[in-house]
């Protein structure tokens, strides 16, 4: 029977998100801290310039199609992972059958949506 994650566990999984977010900050922290007192260098105007005779497209991609990509790919993947670590749980015979009790809720449902509910 499932008796929940030990502090080890936790502690460890706490570790590894705070340093994947300290490692994920470290570029923007560097720009903003040491490199912002350093400005850019502006080129003047060429008329022969190449950018110049291409228009200015504002949104190529509609953020509709973002999204509707976001979420097809998301729920792909929550369904892949989940799928897969099911199948090894049920071989080693650690997994609950239902997420809740007297509930016909099937565990796919539970992840899904606490991945797109928070």
């Amino acid at each position: 029977m499932y008796t929940g994650p030990h502090c080890e566990e936790v502690l460890a999984k706490a570790f590894l998100e705070i340093l994947g977010f300290l490692l994920l900050i470290s570029p923007m922290a560097y720009i903003y801290v040491f490199a912002s007192q350093f400005h850019p260098y502006h080129r003047g105007f060429f008329c022969n310039d190449q950018n110049l005779r291409h228009p200015y497209l504002p949104q190529t991609v509609p953020i509709v199609q973002c999204v509707l990509i976001w979420a097809a790919v998301s729920t792909f993947f929550i369904v892949v992972v989940e799928t897969v670590r099911a199948r090894a749980e049920a071989q080693a015979g650690e997994r609950r059958h239902k997420p809740f009790h007297n509930n016909p809720t099937p565990w796919i449902a539970v992840e899904l949506c606490r991945y797109f509910g928070y």
